[in-house]
């Protein structure tokens, strides 16, 4: 396995997800991808809101790996994404 990805939000689940799957990753020598969706708190958003928003998730996850450990001894190659969860599929 190359790369697990594992889907976060701001529940308690959510860490014990990402702990769960920075375990298996770092098991594995996997990359563990840590993906968020972000969704507009309005419809019509000025793009310099909607960059703030993003950075503040991404943030956010950074803040949410460092608190879980998973930043500390370099060992999990970990990569966070914020995509957009209003786009259709």
């Amino acid at each position: 396995m190359d790369r697990l990805v594992v889907g976060v939000d701001r529940s308690p689940a959510a860490r014990a997800a990402l702990a769960w799957a920075a375990h298996i990753a770092d098991r594995c020598d996997a990359e563990l991808v840590v993906v968020s969706a972000w969704q507009p708190g309005q419809a019509e958003l000025p793009p310099e809101t909607a960059a703030e928003e993003h950075q503040a998730l991404s943030d956010e996850l950074d803040g949410l790996d460092a608190s879980l450990g998973l930043t500390g001894d370099g060992r999990l190659r970990l990569r966070n994404r914020v995509i957009d969860g209003t786009r259709p599929t």
